[in-house]
């Protein structure tokens, strides 16, 4: 369970990096909802499981409806706020939302896909919106 809590605490930076690459202030406002639940919850796992403090339940508890409002906040602001290609950005707080919830089935593998198809449209993605080039010339 503690590397489920690293995993978490690795979405805690990644969601706003995504949410920057939607691009508007919006969708990096509401990721850090989700970041800040996240980064909550796992620290609070992290005491819970690792040194056996079961009583931190009741931080661990808020911190994932917080982290799961937060993801679902997020594909909500990206699909309504992104331009063109980017609102499928949309897809994957929602993929990493039903990852969590479905962890002991098969959560693992659903947020594994989903980030690592993240990564490869991050990276195909043009870091500026491509715009007509201006000759200078007369």
């Amino acid at each position: 369970m503690l590397a489920f809590s690293g995993v978490i605490l690795l979405l805690a930076i990644a969601i706003p990096l995504l949410a920057q690459l939607a691009g508007g202030r919006s969708c990096v406002r509401v990721s850090l909802v989700a970041a800040a639940g996240a980064g909550l919850s796992s620290i609070a796992n992290i005491f819970e499981d690792g040194l056996r403090m079961s009583w931190v339940f009741v931080i661990t508890a808020p911190g994932s409806a917080i982290q799961l409002f937060g993801l679902l906040l997020l594909a909500i602001v990206t699909a309504l706020r992104a331009r063109g290609g980017r609102r499928l950005l949309a897809l994957f707080p929602a993929g990493t939302a039903t990852g969590i919830l479905l962890y002991v089935v098969a959560g693992g593998l659903i947020m594994l896909v989903t980030w690592l198809i993240a990564a490869v449209l991050a990276l195909a993605m043009p870091t500026r919106p491509s715009s007509p080039a201006v000759s200078t010339n007369p």
